[in-house]
C-alpha cells in the first residue's frame, strides 16, 4: 500500500494529467457576442446587404376566441433587422451552428439561436470548454441553426439558406444532415454536406454566413417564398389523403392531443384522414398540405407544412392556454389561409410559458365542430 506521501503525490499526477489531457482535446469558450456584421468586418471579411431593414404586418384571424386574437394582437407587426451575407476567413462553426470569430472569443449572434435570451448572452458563454477545431478547407457555407434537426426549423430557417448556398456555388455546406435526404440532389448539390454535429468545431478556410431569411418564430415572405420555390422542384407524387386532413401528435412525446381517442370518430365521420406526419416522406407531405382543403392539428412543428397550401385553406390549430403561439397564425397570413384558432383547457391568463410546451392539450369538441363550421 502506497504512503500517504506517495498516494499525494500520484493526486497531483492524476490532476495534472487530466489538466493535460482538457489542454490538448478542449479549447476554452467565447466570451461574448455581437453581430455576424461586426464579426465579419473585424475578421477583414466582406459584407454584401441581402435585405434592409423592414417591418412586416400580419392579418389577424377572423374567426376564434375574442381573448386570444387580441392576444395575438400583440404580435401582429414584426420589425425586421438587417440581412447580410457575410464572408470570412478562418471562421469557425461549432456544434449545431453556432458561429465564432477567427479566435474563438465572439459569438455572432443574430444568426447563433439562443432561446429566450437577450442579444449580448448565449448559451456557449457558459460552456466550461469546446472542442479543439479542426480545419475544414474550401470555400464552406454554414447554413446550420439551432434545433435545425427538429422540422419546423429545418424547413423555416435552413433549407432557405441550403437552397441560396447552393445557388452561390459553395462546394461544402455544413448542415444538419439527416432531414436533408434527397434536397441536395434534386437542388443539382454535387459538393459535399457535412453534418452540425453537437461535438463538432470547424475552422473554416473561408466561411460564408448569410442571415436568417427572417427571425426565429416570425416566418417572414422570404421564407414562403424560398421554400415553395423548391417545393416546386421536388417530384410530383399521387397521395390519396384526401382534402381533409387531421395531423396527429399521438407519437410525440410533448404536446399531444390528450383527448384525440375521443375527438378522433367525429372528425373521421366527417371526412378527416389522420396522418402522422413522421411517418410520411417529405414530398408526400407537400402533396398532401398541397391538396388539403382543411387542416386540423394541435401546435407543433407539423403546421410548418402550411407554407405548401393553397389559398384560403382553412386551418384549425389547437393550443394549450399555457403556451399560446403566435408562429403558425403569422405562417397562415402569409399564406393567405383561413385560419381559426381553438384554445384547449387550462387555468390562469393567456400566455406564452415555457414551462407549458410539453404540456399536452385537451380541446373540447363543441370548440372544434365551431371553427368547422361555415
Amino acid at each position: 500500500m502506497p504512503s500517504l506521501p506517495d498516494r499525494r503525490l500520484n493526486d497531483r499526477a492524476w490532476r495534472w494529467l487530466k489538466r493535460r489531457a482538457w489542454q490538448l482535446t478542449w479549447v476554452r469558450p467565447p466570451i461574448r457576442c455581437d453581430s455576424l456584421r461586426r464579426v465579419a468586418t473585424a475578421a477583414g471579411g466582406t459584407v454584401t446587404v441581402r435585405r434592409a431593414p423592414r417591418e412586416q404586418a400580419y392579418r389577424l384571424p377572423v374567426h376564434g376566441s375574442p381573448t386570444l386574437i387580441e392576444w395575438l394582437a400583440q404580435h401582429q407587426r414584426q420589425q425586421y433587422a438587417e440581412e447580410v451575407h457575410c464572408r470570412f476567413a478562418g471562421g469557425r462553426v461549432v456544434g449545431p451552428g453556432v458561429i465564432l470569430s477567427p479566435d474563438g472569443r465572439t459569438v455572432a449572434r443574430d444568426v447563433s439561436v439562443s432561446f429566450g435570451e437577450p442579444p449580448d448572452q448565449h448559451w456557449m458563454l457558459r460552456e466550461k470548454g469546446m472542442p479543439r477545431p479542426r480545419r475544414l478547407h474550401g470555400d464552406v457555407a454554414s447554413v446550420a441553426t439551432l434545433s435545425g434537426k427538429t422540422y419546423y426549423h429545418w424547413l423555416m430557417e435552413e433549407l432557405p439558406r441550403f437552397h441560396a448556398a447552393v445557388a452561390r456555388g459553395h462546394d461544402t455546406i455544413i448542415a444538419h444532415r439527416a432531414l436533408l435526404g434527397t434536397v441536395p440532389a434534386m437542388l443539382g448539390f454535387r459538393g459535399r454536406v457535412i453534418d452540425a454535429g453537437e461535438q463538432h468545431h470547424w475552422r473554416c478556410d473561408s466561411l460564408t454566413v448569410e442571415s436568417l431569411h427572417g427571425i426565429t418564430g416570425n416566418p417572414s415572405p422570404d421564407q414562403v417564398d424560398a421554400i415553395r420555390a423548391i417545393a416546386a422542384r421536388t417530384p410530383r407524387v399521387d397521395v390519396a389523403h384526401g382534402e381533409r386532413l387531421f395531423i396527429s401528435r399521438a407519437h410525440a412525446s410533448i404536446r399531444r392531443l390528450a383527448n384525440e381517442d375521443l375527438l378522433w370518430p367525429a372528425l373521421e365521420a366527417r371526412g378527416f384522414r389522420r396522418l402522422a406526419l413522421e411517418s410520411i416522406p417529405w414530398q408526400h407531405q407537400i402533396a398532401a398540405f398541397a391538396r388539403a382543403k382543411v387542416v386540423v392539428a394541435p401546435h407543433g412543428a407539423g403546421l410548418a407544412n402550411l407554407v405548401f397550401c393553397n389559398p384560403q385553406t382553412r386551418v384549425v390549430e389547437m393550443m394549450h392556454p399555457g403556451f399560446c403561439h403566435w408562429v403558425f397564425w403569422q405562417l397562415a397570413s402569409l399564406c393567405d389561409l383561413d385560419y381559426r384558432p381553438v384554445l384547449g383547457a387550462g387555468d390562469g391568463p393567456l400566455r406564452h410559458d415555457f414551462n407549458h410546451n410539453l404540456s399536452d392539450i385537451t380541446v373540447a369538441w363543441d370548440a372544434i365542430a365551431n371553427a368547422l363550421a361555415d
